[in-house]
């Protein structure tokens, strides 16, 4: 278990899937961010990217802060209208930890299959077997540029 992996409780997670309920609200019949995306899905994002990790844990601290959350018991029981006033207060005082969660939500969110459905998304492997492309190691042409030229110079 990473050390990420440790500090990751129920309740900041169901309280970001609160976030994500009026981030990207239900459309017809397609549920909100928060109840269409999995526990799962969210916790792979957050270990894999640390960026999201800790703007998720600052973000949540935010919101337990915020004093409109304090003074009505919580941002669950804030009404609707009150929600999407702590969220664009956070939006405007800390702008890169919540454009930070509003990408990892973005990105959950549209790699539902049901999202993908709504929308025509034609869904292709990006490589013919499926597999992801590892990052490109600029270091592993360090020993081929100290090597001479193998050309002849006209």
């Amino acid at each position: 278990m990473s050390k990420n992996q440790e500090h990751i409780d129920k309740s900041k997670l169901s309280l970001l899937k609160k976030v994500m309920n009026i981030l990207i609200p239900e459309v017809d019949d397609l549920p909100s961010a928060g109840l269409l995306i999995t526990d799962e899905k969210i916790l792979e994002l957050l270990y894999k990217y640390n960026k999201y990790f800790s703007s998720y844990n600052k973000f949540i601290n935010a919101i337990r802060l915020d004093p409109n959350c304090r003074a009505s018991g919580g941002f669950e029981s804030l009404d609707y209208e009150n929600k999407e006033i702590v969220l664009k207060e956070l939006e405007q005082n800390i702008p890169e930890i919540f454009n930070n969660i509003l990408e990892m939500t973005l990105l959950a969110y549209y790699s539902n299959n049901k999202v993908l459905d709504r929308i025509n998304w034609k869904r292709k492997t990006l490589q013919p077997e499926g597999w992801e492309l590892e990052k490109f190691n600029p270091k592993i042409l360090d020993k081929i540029k100290l090597r001479e030229p193998f050309w002849k110079e006209i």
